[in-house]
């Protein structure tokens, strides 16, 4: 399976569940914290700026596609958890 199809079935998926939950979205100095902790490890890819273990985007921003902004995701390596939002 090719990169972008990969990443597209992985966003489906949270997406789903992220949709169940009613679209939960972390209070920006969440957002912040985790974002901080993405650009110290060692996965985070400057250049995509995403995670390249869970291949997601991440970003200080609320932007819908930031997973640093959706309450209900955590970090693959739990370096961040869920937040109630």
């Amino acid at each position: 399976m090719g990169r972008r199809l990969r990443r597209a079935a992985k966003f489906g998926k949270s997406l789903v569940r992220h949709a169940s939950l009613g679209f939960p979205v972390a209070p920006e100095h969440v957002i912040r914290e985790r974002y901080e902790i993405c650009l110290k490890c060692e996965e985070y890819d400057v250049e995509r700026q995403e995670c390249s273990a869970c291949e997601c985007s991440v970003g200080p921003s609320p932007a819908f596609v930031n997973k640093c902004a959706w309450a209900d995701e955590e970090c693959p390596y739990l370096k961040w958890r869920c937040c109630d939002g």
